[in-house]
C-alpha cells in the first residue's frame, strides 16, 4: 500500500512538471489565448438559404453566417447565373464596408478543399442593380482549432442593400498562397522559423459558407487593404 501511495505521488508530481513546462514553452505560449477567444466568441447566427426568400435585414455591425448552396435562390446577372442571398440595411449608409470571412469546406473527394467565390451585387433603394463588386482580394487566416478562413472587404458609398452572391468568373479557379515567413516571434503564436514554407491550395466553388458583416465606415474606422491574395 505504501509503495502504491508513493507511486501515485510521483505520478502527480510528474504530471504537474509536464504542465508547468508546457505553460512556459514559447511555442505553446499562445495556445490559451486561442482557446479563450474560441470560448468567448459566440457563434454567429446562420442565414439558412432554402429557396426564394425575402431580404434579410442586417443591422450594421452585426455578424451573421451565410450558407449558399444548391437550394439558394438563383438569378441572372450580366448573362451569368448566380446563387445569392438578398441583404437589406435598416437605413442607407453613406459610407459602408462589406466584410466577409469565407470558411474552407473539406470534402472526401477531389478537390479536398473548396471556398465560396463571393461577390456583392449592389442595389439601390428600389432594389435595382447599381454595380457588381467582387469581394477580392482575399487574405489567408489560419489558426489552430478552427477551419481555415479567407477574409476580405469592399468599401461602398450610399449602400441600401445588396445580393451576397457567387462569382461565376471565379468558380473553378484555384486560390493559391505561399509564404516563407521571416524568423521572429508573435505574442500569441510563439516562435516561427524562416525555414517553414507554407503552401495553401483551394478551389473556388459556387457553394459554401462565410461570415458577413456590414459596418458604418464613418463610425468604424478601417480600410480594405489586404496583405495576401489569391
Amino acid at each position: 500500500m505504501a509503495e502504491a501511495r508513493t507511486g501515485l505521488r510521483r505520478a502527480v508530481r510528474g504530471a504537474a512538471l509536464v504542465l508547468a513546462l508546457l505553460a512556459s514553452s514559447p511555442l505553446l505560449a499562445g495556445l490559451p489565448g486561442w482557446l479563450q477567444r474560441e470560448r468567448d466568441e459566440p457563434p454567429a447566427p446562420l442565414i439558412e438559404i432554402t429557396g426564394a426568400t425575402g431580404a434579410y435585414v442586417l443591422a450594421p455591425g452585426k455578424q451573421v453566417r451565410v450558407q449558399i448552396g444548391s437550394t439558394s435562390p438563383v438569378a441572372s446577372v450580366d448573362g451569368a447565373s448566380i446563387r445569392y442571398q438578398r441583404i437589406k440595411l435598416p437605413t442607407l449608409l453613406k459610407h459602408a464596408r462589406i466584410e466577409v470571412r469565407v470558411t474552407t469546406q473539406r470534402h472526401k473527394t477531389s478537390p479536398r478543399f473548396t471556398i465560396l467565390a463571393p461577390q456583392a451585387v449592389l442595389l439601390d433603394g428600389d432594389g435595382e442593380i447599381v454595380a457588381v463588386r467582387p469581394l477580392q482580394p482575399l487574405a489567408l487566416d489560419i489558426e489552430p482549432f478552427r477551419r481555415t478562413q479567407l477574409h476580405g472587404c469592399i468599401e461602398v458609398d450610399n449602400l441600401a442593400g445588396f445580393l451576397l452572391a457567387t462569382d461565376p468568373s471565379r468558380v473553378g479557379d484555384r486560390y493559391e498562397f505561399e509564404a516563407r515567413p521571416k524568423p521572429g516571434s508573435h505574442p500569441d503564436r510563439g516562435f516561427y522559423s524562416a525555414r517553414s514554407t507554407m503552401r495553401v491550395f483551394m478551389r473556388y466553388a459556387d457553394s459554401g459558407e462565410l461570415l458577413l458583416r456590414v459596418v458604418d465606415a464613418d463610425a468604424t474606422p478601417g480600410s480594405c487593404q489586404s496583405e495576401s491574395a489569391g
